[in-house]
């Protein structure tokens, strides 16, 4: 059985590295633990180091940048997932001269 469901920006967004946004969608959940949000990641900016209890999921739907983890740097281009699991300590920097835009995904209890 196919869903479609209608997802909307809720609430004011949320301050994310020095100068850059993340919104989060709502709408229907039909897992209960799902949490879906957009990221705008301007230039020369950064999403400070972090670790969380869940599945994280970023989708790069424009601009470039780099997910840093395990002391590791990945270019980050439009296309591509990344994938980050429950625990590991992880960053994003958009060293380009334009926006980066990401989808991300909380995956809890799986």
């Amino acid at each position: 059985m196919s869903l479609v469901v209608n997802m909307r920006i809720s609430g004011t967004p949320k301050n994310v590295g020095k100068k850059s946004t993340a919104w989060q969608l709502t709408g229907i959940n039909l897992l209960g633990n799902v949490t879906m949000g957009i990221t705008e990641l301007v230039p020369d900016d950064a999403l400070p180091g972090n670790t969380h209890d869940y599945l994280e999921v970023f989708y790069v739907v424009s601009g470039t940048g780099s997910l840093i983890s395990h002391g590791e740097r990945s270019r980050l281009s439009p296309g591509d997932l990344a994938v980050i699991p429950p625990g590991e300590e992880h960053s994003v920097e958009n060293s380009s001269t334009e926006n980066l835009i990401m989808l991300y995904m909380a995956l809890r209890d799986l």
